[in-house]
């Protein structure tokens, strides 16, 4: 596992470092924090974000509008089991590598805003339960 190394602020994370691999086991689990500032992190050459936010039940907010997502092919269980989580501005975000989107939103129970506006889901091969809980469609308006 790769050793943390930002700087710990009033229950906050801020980081400060470049990284390729977003993998859950290359990041800490931070079930616990329930703010984080990524606008420092260089993602630019990341192709693996799968469950990196997973299980982080106590996070209620996550500005990730500085994520450079161009290379990323897998996203699967990215935001799973963050049950505090209230708004998540994806807007930014370029989806068009992503090949793996499940599980994505896995029992986020708590999503009142959620922009999903610039995803390009051409070449997704696998969506199987993405949004899985149903409360989770109060969000959506069907055209």
């Amino acid at each position: 596992m790769k050793k943390y190394k930002g700087k710990w602020k009033e229950n906050e994370i801020i980081f400060g470092r470049k990284i390729n691999d977003m993998y859950e086991s290359y990041i800490l689990w931070l079930y616990f924090i329930n703010s984080l500032n990524l606008c420092n992190f260089n993602t630019i050459n990341v192709i693996n974000m799968e469950s990196i936010f997973y299980n982080c039940s106590c996070l209620s907010f996550l500005d990730l509008s500085n994520f450079n997502t161009i290379n990323v092919i897998n996203m699967n269980w990215i935001f799973s089991e963050c049950s505090s989580l209230n708004s998540l501005n994806l807007s930014n975000f370029n989806t068009i590598n992503v090949k793996d989107m499940s599980y994505m939103f896995f029992n986020c129970n708590s999503l009142n805003s959620l922009n999903l506006s610039n995803f390009n889901t051409i070449n997704i091969l696998n969506m199987s339960e993405m949004f899985y809980d149903y409360s989770f469609f109060k969000l959506f308006k069907f055209i």
